[in-house]
């Protein structure tokens, strides 16, 4: 001990610093079997006390003021003495921040202090001034509190610059501050700032004379331009009355051509209406045809399918009735079907005659509307061919017209067209002398220019009363032809739509002729069709009815199985609901047992824990809890628990029984031992588990001497009268 005293008296404590280590370490003891540590922080709180197997303890997320004390541990890991309280300062090493973004210095202000306000600041903290190139300038910096520093420049002839400052912190936590010192000159500045002045003055009145020459040749570009402007006015002036009346030249020729499209077009719409017309209907005939003959074959089609579907379902009908009579009397079954199978027989006979019957009818009826519609073909194809006459003899007549109308259109065009080069030739020579006349009326402005107005004027009105007169001249011309072609034309129209409707009409008489015929031929099928359905529907209606009278024996049938089936599952289900209530009655029971054994060995309330069986003990046993990690006992045995031994609570005799009832299946030798004499000599009274459990370990174990003459002494016991 004296020894352990002496080295404690040597323990070394480093004050940790974010530069140098980040743990605590002493010096090691002989014998010691490790340390127990203990931080306090600086209100004498203990905030760490934990056992340390070396001689360090790392403190790298602490930081501030602390002491701590050591004591080495013993054989049974509990402290021996304790060293005196070391302090412990623990610093920690953050990157510096800075709260402005840069400052500004006269160069003639350097000789005093700057303020560097920012946090994170240590006395450890370094201080640097870069300049633009990167180089160090001297200069001086005194660490004042986590928050200031004051930084001096101590190198002289600096120039106007932009200085960065280098903060260094310990374990790297290092910062640059680019371009925060920018240092000015104002003397220089001051000159700098009045030869600019006198430079912008100087360029200001040069700029004004330039404006003043610049606005001089504007006023004169601009009298220059209202001249130009005005003679091109004029100019544009006549050209837009040459190309106005060229323009209405123009637009009276296409109305005119326009007019005589529009005539050609009519005639040709007429024309392909008319033909559009006569397809239609020569189309509307031939759907009708169709839509009857495809009408006639699907109400067959659907007679044959009926008749089928007919068979079928009688075919079907009779092999229900061919089992059903098997299942009652085979032979007599064998007797019907022969019968039926021989009338079947009979009746596709039948069916195969009418069919024949209705083939041959329809292939009669095909025949005669065959010859109908090659003798409508032969007459359309007339008709088309008498208005094909008609329509190539139109058109002959219709390009003889349009020859004339041609030859009369050339004619009119040369005309025209030589009035036109006459005129547009006293154009030009006008055009001539207008420019000989502008000439000189530009050497003698006014009055040239006056009596030229005067002059183009005159001409104008001229020239505009002679188109006019000539416009009205044409426009009557026009008018009257164009009368005289309508009159023509509507003689035509009026002689052809007379031939039109004739040709109707007896179309009409025809169609509604042929349509009577085919109405009361119509009349006669559906008349038939009918009565041969209502004999159908009887002989089906007959059958029908035998079929829902066996399908309804047939429910009933079914109906009393489904209800015995259901009767049968409710027994069922009654049986299973009672079964389960039984368990559960049992589930009860056994937890009810189960809880006044948890509670008799608890509390001592009863004793039946004694009358179960081992196999009932040891389901109990397991829903008691264990949380001690030194021990498999259950809670309920143990008072306190500790990491090398536990203490018991064996309060009342059931804990002691279950206790030493637990030891039985422990693998120790002297566990079980020590339970056997318990059962042999202290227990009372009789334990059946105990009991069942020791005849176990009889059966199940291979026993040494000692263990079998002390287990068969635990069986004398629990089976002796006294018990």
């Amino acid at each position: 001990m004296n020894k352990i005293i002496l080295f404690l008296l040597f323990l070394l404590s480093f004050p940790i610093t974010s530069k140098e280590t980040e743990f605590i370490e002493w010096k090691p003891i002989k014998g010691a079997f490790g340390y127990l540590l203990e931080v306090r922080d600086s209100r004498k709180k203990t905030i760490i006390k934990e056992k340390v197997k070396g001689t360090t303890y790392s403190v790298a997320k602490l930081s501030g003021n602390f002491e701590f004390r050591v004591s080495p541990l013993n054989l049974f890991e509990k402290p021996t003495v304790w060293s005196k309280w070391s302090a412990l300062n623990i610093i920690v090493s953050r990157p510096p921040l800075l709260k402005e973004s840069s400052v500004t210095i006269d160069i003639s202000e350097l000789s005093s202090s700057i303020p560097l306000d920012g946090k994170n600041f240590i006395p450890e903290t370094k201080v640097s001034v870069l300049d633009e190139k990167g180089e160090v300038i001297k200069s001086k910096f005194k660490y004042v509190s986590n928050k200031r520093i004051d930084l001096s420049i101590v190198q002289k002839g600096l120039k106007k610059e932009k200085l960065s400052l280098l903060i260094e912190n310990p374990k790297k936590n290092t910062k640059k501050f680019s371009n925060f010192i920018v240092l000015t000159d104002k003397e220089t500045d001051e000159r700098l700032a009045r030869e600019k002045a006198e430079a912008e003055r100087l360029e200001k009145e040069r700029l004004a004379k330039l404006e003043a020459e610049r606005l001089e040749k504007e006023r004169l570009a601009k009298l220059e331009a209202e001249r130009l402007a005005k003679e091109k006015a004029e100019k544009e002036r006549l050209e837009k009355e040459r190309l106005a009346k060229l323009e209405a030249e123009r637009l009276e020729k296409e109305r005119l051509a326009k007019l005589e499209a529009e005539r050609l077009e009519k005639e040709r719409l007429a024309k392909l209406e008319a033909e559009r017309l006569e397809k239609e209907r020569l189309a509307k005939l031939e759907a009708e045809r169709l839509a009857k003959e495809k009408a006639e074959k699907e109400r067959l089609e659907k007679e044959r399918l009926a008749k089928l579907e007919a068979e079928r379902l009688a075919k079907e009908k009779a092999e229900k009735e061919r089992l059903e009579k098997e299942r009652l009397a085979k032979l007599e079954a064998e007797r019907l079907a022969k019968e039926k199978a021989e009338k079947e027989r009979l009746e596709k006979e039948r069916l195969a005659k009418l069919e024949a019957e209705r083939l041959a009818k329809e292939k009669a009826e095909k025949e005669r509307l065959e010859k109908e519609r090659l003798a409508k073909l032969e007459a359309e194809r007339l008709a088309k061919e008498k208005a094909e006459k008609e329509r190539l003899e139109k058109e002959r007549l219709a390009k003889l017209e349009a020859e004339r109308l041609a030859k009369e259109k050339a004619e009119k065009e040369r005309l025209e067209k030589e009035r036109l080069a006459k005129l547009e030739a006293e154009r030009l020579a006008k055009e001539k002398a207008e420019k000989e006349r502008l000439e000189k009326e530009r050497l003698a402005k006014l009055e040239a220019e006056r009596l030229a107005k005067e002059k183009a004027e005159k001409e104008r009105l001229e020239k505009e009363r002679l188109a006019k007169l000539e416009a009205e001249r044409l426009a009557k011309e026009k008018a009257e032809k164009e009368r005289l072609e309508k009159e023509r034309l509507a003689k035509l129209e009026a002689e052809r739509l007379a031939k039109e409707k004739a040709e109707k009409e007896r179309l009409e008489k025809e169609r509604l002729a042929k349509l009577e015929a085919e109405r009361l031929a119509k009349e006669k099928a559906e008349k038939e069709r009918l009565a041969k359905e209502k004999a159908e529907k009887e002989r089906l209606a007959k059958l029908e009815a035998e079929r829902l009278a066996k399908e309804k024996a047939e429910r009933e049938r079914l109906e009393k199985e489904r209800l015995a089936k259901l009767e049968a599952e409710r027994l069922e289900k009654e049986r299973l609901a009672k079964l389960e209530a039984e368990r559960l009655a049992r589930e009860n029971a056994q937890k009810n047992k189960k809880f006044r054994i948890i509670d008799g060995i608890k509390n001592q309330t009863n004793s039946d824990y004694l009358s179960v069986s081992s196999e009932e003990l040891d389901s109990v046993v397991k829903e008691f809890t264990t949380s001690c990690k030194s021990t498999d006992l259950p809670d309920i045995l143990v008072l306190e628990c500790y990491s090398d031994h536990i203490v018991l609570n064996l309060q009342n005799p059931a804990r002691v029984d279950l206790f030493n009832y637990i030891r039985l299946m422990n693998d120790n030798l002297q566990t079980r031992l020590k339970s056997y004499l318990y059962f042999s000599e202290e227990a009372s009274p009789k334990m059946r588990a105990a009991l069942e459990k020791i005849m176990s370990n009889k059966d199940n174990r291979v026993l040494e001497w000692e263990e079998k003459m002390n287990l068969e002494k635990a069986i004398r016991k629990q089976n002796s009268p006294k018990n």
